[in-house]
């Protein structure tokens, strides 16, 4: 997690916030979070390289977080153990939501842990 601020305008600091918050309903609404992100990412990511950079780890971290996800369910059949990794991965995800508005407000860059980079 890089802490270093970078000049940016409050509107940006602002999008790129609720750009994290649309994922904190993903257990819930899982597929129209997704959605909700990349629409927002793609609305603004050329008129601001800030948000365009908030925009693909948001997106990368909801990638990974299914695939998480579906690494699990077969594991439930093992004495639960798929529930208990998928409730730690859940308890993550929104401490990892929140960690990432907080530091698109600030105007600082974030990285979720256990995040796999498939956008570039």
């Amino acid at each position: 997690m890089n802490r270093a601020l970078i000049p940016t305008e409050p509107w940006e600091r602002t999008y790129a916030m609720w750009v994290h918050l649309t994922t904190a309903f993903s257990p819930v609404a899982f597929p129209l979070t997704i959605v909700a992100a990349v629409i927002l990412w793609s609305i603004q990511k050329d008129r601001s390289s800030y948000i365009d950079d908030h925009g693909k780890e948001v997106l990368n971290f909801q990638l990974s977080t299914v695939i998480y996800y579906l690494a699990c369910m077969p594991l439930i059949f093992v004495l639960g153990l798929g529930v208990v990794l998928m409730v730690a991965l859940s308890v993550v995800a929104i401490i990892g939501i929140v960690l990432g508005a907080v530091a698109a407000f600030r105007g600082e860059f974030f990285r979720y842990p256990i995040c796999l980079r498939f956008i570039r």
